[in-house]
């Protein structure tokens, strides 16, 4: 199957996946959702994945998935749904709900996938190799983001990641080409007092290349010309495919 089959495919089979989803949240009204459709993020990733790894997240025949900062787990449960062995990783201080929707939507689902409560923020030990490990939007909420990703590519062949990034300052100051990042004082961002870190373009791949990966394709989303750390019509997204560097 060729990319653009592979893509409407994948799309087609997430869309179907999360109207069921939506159905078991509608019933239980007695658990605080996450505001936020995430399995979206399955047709962001459909749009530059290469054709091989769409076919694998079509059809995982058994491959192993980490998703950390899983939220109520959708694409977790997404995945299995496509025959992955998935865990996922969230901390109830900083999930919406302390996680009772992830462990709801897990016995709704009579899902198979392992759930670690922990903070990823301090050393962590993950508990086996993956084939795939997803780190979506959640990046820009660590305060550690080397030691992070150095982690993950010591436990993943494959990284899929998303996180905000910036090209300019909030003052205009042009910053695109500058291998920097930004710390985000309390509040600052979506009153959000877990936002940390916005990097620029380069400043993010420079990371990336810095902790053991190497990006094969990226995906640039939302205000792409003159985004900025903080106002919310500068929002700037960048959804980053990579394998880990052999060295």
């Amino acid at each position: 199957m060729n990319a653009n089959s592979a893509s409407s495919d994948l799309s087609e089979m997430a869309s179907a996946f999360g109207q069921r989803l939506n159905g078991i949240k509608a019933a239980r009204t007695d658990v605080s959702w996450y505001p936020y459709n995430s399995i979206d993020n399955i047709w962001l990733l459909s749009r530059f994945l290469p054709a091989d790894l769409l076919d694998c997240l079509r059809m995982g025949n058994g491959l192993s998935a980490l998703d950390i900062g899983t939220a109520d787990g959708d694409v977790a449960f997404f995945l299995e749904s496509r025959g992955w062995s998935v865990d996922v990783i969230d901390n109830p201080p900083t999930n919406n709900y302390q996680c009772k929707g992830l462990l709801t939507m897990k016995e709704e689902l009579a899902s198979n996938i392992g759930v670690n409560l922990m903070d990823v923020d301090r050393p962590f030990q993950l508990p086996r190799q993956y084939d795939l490990v997803l780190a979506l939007g959640i990046l820009y909420h660590l305060m550690n983001p080397f030691a992070f990703l150095r982690s993950l590519a010591l436990h993943s062949e494959r990284l899929l990641l998303s996180t905000r990034v910036a090209r300019e300052t909030r003052e205009g100051l042009d910053i695109a080409t500058v291998s920097v990042a930004y710390l985000l004082a309390w509040r600052e961002c979506n009153d959000d007092p877990t936002n940390f870190w916005i990097f620029t373009p380069v400043g993010l791949e420079r990371l990336l290349t810095r902790c053991g990966w190497q990006i094969v394709a990226k995906l640039e989303a939302g205000n792409t010309e003159r985004s900025n750390p903080v106002d919310v019509d500068k929002d700037e997204r960048h959804f980053v495919y990579c394998k880990r560097i052999e060295r």
